[in-house]
Protein backbone atom coordinates (compact mmCIF):
# COMPACT_ATOMS: atom_id res chain seq x y z
CA UNK A 1 0.00 0.00 0.00
CA UNK A 2 1.13 3.18 -0.98
CA UNK A 3 0.27 7.08 0.56
CA UNK A 4 1.28 10.10 -0.15
CA UNK A 5 1.90 12.95 2.07
CA UNK A 6 3.12 16.91 1.48
CA UNK A 7 4.49 17.73 4.67
CA UNK A 8 2.89 21.57 5.95
CA UNK A 9 5.24 22.04 8.82
CA UNK A 10 7.29 20.29 12.09
CA UNK A 11 7.79 21.26 15.37
CA UNK A 12 10.19 19.90 17.61
CA UNK A 13 9.91 20.33 21.76
CA UNK A 14 12.24 19.71 23.34
CA UNK A 15 11.63 17.45 26.58
CA UNK A 16 15.44 17.77 28.19
CA UNK A 17 19.01 18.39 27.02
CA UNK A 18 18.68 17.42 22.89
CA UNK A 19 15.54 15.29 23.24
CA UNK A 20 11.94 15.65 22.58
CA UNK A 21 9.51 15.31 20.46
CA UNK A 22 9.17 16.10 16.97
CA UNK A 23 5.28 16.83 15.22
CA UNK A 24 4.73 16.78 11.70
CA UNK A 25 1.65 18.44 10.28
CA UNK A 26 0.85 16.30 7.03
CA UNK A 27 -1.35 16.22 4.17
CA UNK A 28 -2.34 12.85 2.62
CA UNK A 29 -3.63 12.15 -1.44
CA UNK A 30 -7.41 13.05 -0.13
CA UNK A 31 -6.27 16.33 1.21
CA UNK A 32 -6.81 15.47 4.77
CA UNK A 33 -4.43 16.49 7.59
CA UNK A 34 -3.07 15.05 9.88
CA UNK A 35 -0.33 15.24 12.71
CA UNK A 36 2.44 12.38 13.19
CA UNK A 37 4.64 12.84 16.50
CA UNK A 38 7.50 10.58 16.98
CA UNK A 39 10.70 10.97 19.47
CA UNK A 40 13.50 12.68 18.69
CA UNK A 41 17.40 13.77 19.15
CA UNK A 42 18.90 16.80 18.01
CA UNK A 43 22.66 16.81 17.43
CA UNK A 44 24.79 20.06 18.44
CA UNK A 45 23.81 21.94 15.72
CA UNK A 46 20.01 21.44 16.92
CA UNK A 47 19.29 19.47 13.57
CA UNK A 48 17.57 16.23 14.12
CA UNK A 49 19.71 13.43 14.06
CA UNK A 50 17.33 10.37 14.90
CA UNK A 51 13.55 9.51 15.54
CA UNK A 52 11.48 7.00 16.75
CA UNK A 53 7.94 6.71 15.90
CA UNK A 54 6.09 6.59 19.19
CA UNK A 55 3.08 4.25 17.27
CA UNK A 56 4.52 1.06 15.88
CA UNK A 57 2.68 0.91 12.38
CA UNK A 58 3.52 4.59 11.80
CA UNK A 59 7.59 3.45 11.54
CA UNK A 60 7.86 3.76 7.25
CA UNK A 61 6.00 7.08 7.59
CA UNK A 62 8.30 8.25 10.33
CA UNK A 63 11.70 7.47 8.49
CA UNK A 64 10.64 8.79 5.38
CA UNK A 65 9.81 12.38 7.13
CA UNK A 66 12.95 12.31 9.15
CA UNK A 67 14.73 12.96 5.57
CA UNK A 68 12.45 15.18 4.12
CA UNK A 69 11.66 18.80 4.59
CA UNK A 70 8.51 21.05 4.40
CA UNK A 71 6.44 21.16 1.61
CA UNK A 72 8.07 18.09 0.01
CA UNK A 73 6.06 15.43 -0.94
CA UNK A 74 6.97 11.97 0.00
CA UNK A 75 5.72 8.53 -1.03
CA UNK A 76 5.26 5.57 1.40
CA UNK A 77 5.17 2.28 0.79
CA UNK A 78 3.77 0.34 3.52
CA UNK A 79 3.37 -3.23 1.87
CA UNK A 80 6.51 -4.65 2.82
CA UNK A 81 5.62 -3.47 6.54
CA UNK A 82 2.40 -4.80 6.74
CA UNK A 83 3.77 -8.51 5.61
CA UNK A 84 6.08 -8.51 8.21
CA UNK A 85 4.04 -7.34 10.71
CA UNK A 86 0.30 -8.16 9.89
CA UNK A 87 -2.84 -6.08 11.38
CA UNK A 88 -4.50 -8.51 13.75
Amino acid sequence: MYKTYTIKAYKFKEISKGTGSISYYLIDELGEERVVTAKAKRGIIKKIKSVQAIHHRETPLVKALANSSVNDTIVVDFSSFNRKFPRV
